[in-house]
């Protein structure tokens, strides 16, 4: 058994959502690279998922449903739980 691993560091004041959102893109891009990595997250992860909107990378790692464009970008933008 192997585990992929996503690392995201917190600044003060930043909520625990966007904590575990970020840890989510590094971890879902450790698994995309292979068996028994860690990736640590960087702003270039939001910036790809952002480019990817609407293809099943976006969907299939930030939401249970398909969702609008919009929707799409208010939650990478933080505004929704």
């Amino acid at each position: 058994m192997t585990a992929s691993v996503g690392i995201a560091i917190g600044q003060a004041g930043e909520s625990g959502d966007k904590l575990l959102r970020d840890a989510d893109l590094a971890m879902h891009r450790a698994k995309d690279r292979g068996q028994a990595r860690y990736e640590v997250f960087d702003e270039t992860l939001r910036a790809e998922a952002e480019r990817d909107l609407g293809c099943h990378y976006a969907q299939g790692y930030f939401f249970a449903r398909p969702c609008s464009f919009e929707e799409c970008v208010e939650y990478l933008a933080g505004g929704r739980n």
